[in-house]
């Protein structure tokens, strides 16, 4: 009988306050502290986000505060990225 190794990614979770002005992220990896990190509600904030959830190599879910507009434009933004590892 052959051994085979089985790759298995964990899942991260990501968890995002949205206001008008800023989008306030935590990360929760398995075995791991708790990472905190702020983005720019804006274009530019939400490709940082997607740069810094890229890094993980891990599939990323994601948990938006519903806020109206300010979390829609930052889902929309999130969801259209081609290589997004993010889950809603």
């Amino acid at each position: 009988m052959s051994k085979r190794s089985i790759l298995v990614q964990e899942t991260i979770y990501c968890g995002i306050d949205v206001s008008a002005k800023s989008l306030t992220v935590a990360v929760q990896r398995v075995h791991q502290p708790v990472e905190q990190r702020s983005f720019p509600n804006a274009s530019v904030g939400h490709k940082a986000l997607i740069v810094w959830q890229r890094k993980a190599k891990s599939p990323v879910r994601v948990l938006l505060e519903s806020t109206g507009i300010y979390s829609l434009i930052s889902r929309l933004h999130l969801m259209r990225r081609k290589g997004s590892r993010s889950q809603f």
